[in-house]
């Protein structure tokens, strides 16, 4: 999915994507979300209040038909499916219960892999909020359920079109400081767009926190009292690109002002950096390294660094009536309001396998949008062919069984009686007869052919990439073999345990045409292999409650 090359946002610089909601389509730019399964647009009361005469236009809002409406026309749709009010739910824990949006079920469409994806019955959410200035296209597999009628999130309706080759993507939310817009991979990942961390993180579908990782320490350096260590425990932080800022707890937030020289505003709860101090950060240019895990042990760590440049960014309204420079963290209440946002991700690259329950993290590398004839595809598991049986199949089995035993049990007795038939012997005229008959009948046998070993099923391939070695092969590990868009169990924070995840049953899918086979150079079988080596190493958010009322 290529993007907009449109920079919005009010709270930073953001990279957007173009969606089509509606029937006729109405178009926005939008954001992606790796923790939402449902798309959001802006509505017009967001701009009721802003004295700004372009306030739709920084929403992401096109004109339609040459008008520039203030957000989303439902009553323009022919095919919206009002479902109501209800709370947003995955961003309950920064925002409270009280962030809401207008539901119905419309026509989507979008860039994707196989060229223009169009989704029926999709979950669309109106939006006002301030603190979700834009709409997002979001990349969670989960079910929404609004009570009456339930909805299959945009990816989860991508596989069942046949538009992906799997229930995955690769995601960079593009960094404005680098002149690199983001891109989308629906179904695979840009190989070009990171460097692989060789590490695989376990991916909690079915939670708000799906995403998440340990975060073991970051360090400053390049600061004016030179390279200076934050904290020494582990925090578990849920990659979310749905909020701009990086939220971390008070004591680091504050260590992060002392040395940046920044100012918090209690009204606003936000970091805000004056001309001189922003001026000397922009001298020193201070770099970011945040030390991650796959758990608290630590056992392999990964580095993603950030430049001052990437926290560099401006705020403006409805928090300010002028934009402000500010630096994107927030201070976390508790630890489930630990996350790193967009701002993090400017530098760190994700791939999400959501069928076998796992992603990874890289430094994203300089490129702009998606990277033409670097694109490698995750297959969908193998092994959803074996998880399940047929009667039918299990009846073929045990035949296939019965008729290799009684065909060993013929060839041995074949073989035993030819050594009978070897070994000399003093026999009398009527053993003669009697062997005779024996031996013509095995005689026979021979002119039929003595029975043949049974043919072994084809060796499967299917989840091997064309021009690879076996070791290159661009699925992640063979998780359980089975989705299931709507799950209910433990969340992400127990990373040091191994929960077994009930799936659904998917099927396979061929790739979309455009993904032809192509020989890769060497460098590229270099960073395929880097990257594919240890998703093979390792082993969808709870259904979206819409509990609110109309």
């Amino acid at each position: 999915m290529p993007p907009s090359f449109d920079w919005l946002g009010n709270d930073g610089n953001w990279s957007t994507f173009q969606i089509d909601v509606g029937s006729p389509p109405q178009s926005f730019q939008v954001l992606p979300s790796t923790v939402a399964s449902e798309f959001w647009v802006p509505i017009p009361v967001g701009c009721s209040s802003d004295p700004s005469t372009g306030c739709a236009a920084s929403r992401g809002v096109e004109p339609l038909g040459g008008v520039q409406y203030q957000g989303f026309q439902a009553n323009s749709s022919t095919t919206w499916n009002q479902q109501g009010v209800f709370n947003l739910g995955i961003e309950s824990a920064l925002y409270g219960p009280d962030v809401t949006g207008q539901y119905g079920l419309d026509t989507v469409s979008f860039g994707s892999v196989g060229g223009s994806a169009n989704l029926t019955d999709q979950p669309v959410g109106g939006i006002a909020s301030g603190d979700f200035w834009l709409g997002i296209i979001g990349l969670a597999t989960d079910v929404s359920d609004f009570g009456s009628q339930r909805a299959s999130s945009p990816l989860s309706s991508m596989k069942t079109q046949n538009l992906t080759p799997s229930a995955s993507y690769g995601l960079s939310v593009g960094a404005a400081h680098r002149s690199s817009a983001g891109g989308i991979v629906i179904g695979g990942f840009d190989e070009a767009a990171f460097e692989p961390s060789n590490i695989s993180f376990a991916a909690w579908a079915g939670s708000a926190r799906a995403l998440t990782v340990s975060l073991q320490n970051i360090v400053v350096s390049n600061t004016a009292s030179g390279t200076n260590s934050l904290f020494t425990s582990p925090l578990n932080m849920s990659i979310d690109s749905t909020v701009s800022q990086i939220w971390l707890p008070k004591s680091v937030c504050e260590s992060i002002a002392q040395l940046c020289g920044l100012t918090f505003d209690n009204s606003t709860d936000l970091y805000l950096v004056n001309s001189s101090s922003r001026d000397e950060l922009l001298r020193l240019a201070p770099d970011f390294t945040f030390t991650i895990a796959a758990n608290s042990s630590g056992n392999q760590t990964y580095n993603i660094v950030l430049p001052y440049a990437a926290f560099d960014q401006q705020v403006g309204w409805p928090k300010y009536n002028n934009e402000m420079a500010y630096f994107p963290i927030r201070r976390a209440s508790n630890d489930t309001q630990y996350v790193l946002g967009r701002t993090f991700l400017q530098e760190a690259y994700v791939v999400v396998d959501w069928e076998r329950g796992n992603f990874t993290l890289g430094q994203s590398q300089d490129t702009n949008g998606v990277t033409e004839g670097s694109i490698v595809p995750i297959l969908s598991p193998v092994a959803t062919q074996k998880a399940t049986l047929s009667t039918g199949a299990l009846a073929g089995i045990i035949v296939g069984a019965v008729v290799a035993v009684g065909a060993f049990c013929a060839l041995a007795w074949l073989c035993w009686r030819r050594r009978r038939r070897s070994k000399p012997m003093n026999v009398t005229e009527s053993q003669v007869g009697e062997h005779h008959g024996d031996v013509k009948d095995e005689s026979q046998w021979d002119e039929d052919g003595v029975v043949k070993e049974l043919p072994s099923p084809p060796l499967k391939r299917d989840a091997e990439l064309p021009g690879f070695n076996q070791t290159s092969v661009a699925e992640l590990p063979d998780f359980p073999s089975r989705l299931r868009h709507e799950m209910v169990g433990e969340g992400p924070d127990a990373l040091d345990r191994y929960r077994q995840q009930e799936l659904m049953s998917t099927p396979r899918y061929e790739l979309p045409g455009e993904m032809v086979e192509h020989e890769l150079d060497a460098e590229s079988r270099r960073r395929a292999d880097e990257t594919t080596s240890f998703l093979n190493s390792s082993h969808t958010r709870s259904s979206h409650q819409a509990d609110g009322s109309q």
